[in-house]
């Protein structure tokens, strides 16, 4: 039955107060605005009940419910968040949302795979975003610019995406994030010609007053339990530490890992005549550690031919394997291709007792069901088949994982490598680990590329043998002025490369 006009508007402001009710009740639970009010972690268990949309003075919100399982950045349907920052249908770009009264004056658009930006299959990636004049002229930024992200980077149909209220490339666009007031926000996904194949309901949100600054933690790093291991993961970013030993020493200097799994410590420039560079040796790795983060003891570096991947260590170590393991890939219907795998895995001397360590580097990029994806897959099972027999051969406690997994497609390269590998018969756990300043669990950013924030780097542990006591991700940007200073840092050294180093101090679970 068709709703009446009257009626009909009538559903519409009631729908539009409740969220608004929900906020209010929302800020005044939190006096002061301590912290921000929601962790993104693609996880929705600090989100109130029946709110999709809030702010706080640091960020603005969106719990976005898409109609089918994606991966919101690479995708054959863009994403488009339209918010209207003034709750002015009269100024930015006018969108009226297929049933609704009223139409939306859109002040800024963040865009998931635009449809501006596709492949020769149809396929778009990355993130932007448009901002809007008064009169509704149209300005296209680079997602840093407005800076915004959403979780989980894997495939969902449920995502969590913040917006930072202290944007400084747009003067406008700026001034009304930081205004205290109401805004509207509606999502639609697009065909490749723009069309609007699904559209969201309309959701309110009241904004507090911005605060002065972005949020900064006060705490650095927690010192380790005595009783612990601290394992330290780190892709940086092809042997990036060699050019500039600074700030990955400093940030080595302030965590005080006990064993570091390296990631892309290889170089990638070719010669002049063409010829890829040496591969960096055990040896050299040593005496980087040893020169640039000297220990009580000397450093131990195991590391196979598989490009970039170490494990060094303040522990003694027995080295587990040699020569890269290689996986058989169909590729199409004629081929089966032999590819190594980006694994090294040794036999650790813990506080906690020996543990089988293992770091990966997983293929990266595409999406669901791509090339890439069941390549991330073939090499998965290849781990877990590898790390089943290392078990077997060195009886050790248990066995932990780290690496950059690049699951920006399917979840299931990650279940592959956990499966069964806990000693009570199990699967292994990712531990959840967020930034110092307690609000992220992105590993991964990078100013120059299309791709928002993400999260690619984890690190799987046995969990009925050990407990993550502490787990960190080392974001100096995120640290205030006397956090870095008490520990050395300057906010720019997390910045040495694209992801974040994930630190996570394991204890053994009580008996």
């Amino acid at each position: 039955m068709a709703m009446l006009p009257e009626a009909r508007r009538q559903r519409t402001r009631s729908a539009a107060l409740v969220p608004l009710v929900l906020a209010a009740l929302l800020a005044a639970a939190q006096p002061g605005w301590a912290r921000p009010a929601i962790v993104l972690d693609g996880e929705f268990d600090d989100w109130p009940a029946g709110i999709q949309a809030l702010a706080d003075p640091w960020y603005l919100y969106l719990r976005l419910v898409l109609p089918e399982a994606v991966s919101l950045q690479t995708s054959a349907l863009a994403t488009e968040v339209l918010i209207d920052l003034d709750d002015d249908a009269a100024t930015g770009q006018t969108v009226a949302p297929a049933g609704e009264e009223e139409a939306l004056g859109v002040d800024l658009a963040l865009l998931f795979a635009p449809v501006a930006r596709r492949d020769e299959a149809g396929m778009g990636s990355g993130a932007a975003a448009r901002v809007y004049r008064r009169d509704g002229t149209p300005r296209t930024l680079r997602h840093q610019q407005v800076g915004f992200a959403a979780l989980p980077t894997h495939v969902s149909d449920a995502f969590e995406l913040r917006v930072s209220r202290h944007v400084l490339e747009d003067r406008r666009l700026g001034a009304l994030l930081r205004a205290e007031g109401r805004a509207r926000i509606v999502v639609r996904r697009l065909d490749s010609a723009g069309r609007a194949v699904w559209t969201s309901e309309v959701l309110a949100v009241t904004r507090p007053a911005a605060a002065e600054g972005p949020w900064r933690a006060d705490e650095g790093p927690p010192a380790r339990p005595a009783d612990a291991v601290r394992i330290l993961s780190a892709n940086v970013e092809w042997a990036s530490p060699l050019e500039d030993p600074a700030p990955f020493a400093r940030l080595l200097a302030a965590s005080r890992p006990d064993i570091v799994l390296l990631q892309e410590w290889d170089r990638i420039e070719r010669d002049a005549r063409g010829r890829p560079p040496p591969r960096l040796s055990a040896d050299s790795i040593a005496r980087w550690f040893d020169t640039h983060a000297p220990a009580e003891r000397p450093w131990e570096v195991h590391r196979t031919g598989a490009l970039g991947v170490a494990i060094v260590s303040r522990v003694p170590l027995q080295p587990i394997g040699g020569a890269p393991m290689t996986y058989r890939l169909a590729a199409g219907e004629e081929t089966l291709l032999d590819r190594s795998v980006r694994y090294v895995a040794a036999l650790a001397d813990t506080p906690i007792g020996p543990l089988l360590v293992a770091n990966i580097h997983l293929k990266c990029c595409g999406t669901a069901g791509s090339a890439e994806d069941l390549q991330r897959k073939a090499e998965a099972v290849t781990v877990n088949l590898e790390l089943r027999r290392a078990l077997a051969k060195t009886g050790a406690a248990g066995v932990v994982v780290g690496g950059d997994f690049n699951l920006v497609g399917a979840t299931a390269p990650k279940d592959i490598i956990a499966a069964g590998l806990d000693h009570a018969g199990g699967d292994l756990v990712a531990v959840r680990a967020l930034t110092l300043a307690g609000d992220s669990a992105t590993t991964w950013r990078d100013p120059r590329s299309r791709f928002s924030p993400s999260r690619l780097d984890y690190l799987l542990h046995p969990p009925s043998l050990t407990v993550p006591v502490n787990a960190f991700l080392l974001d100096t940007a995120g640290l205030g002025e006397a956090a870095l200073a008490r520990h050395g840092l300057s906010a720019g050294d997390a910045a040495y490369s694209d992801h974040l180093p994930l630190v996570v101090d394991l204890a053994r679970r009580p008996r």
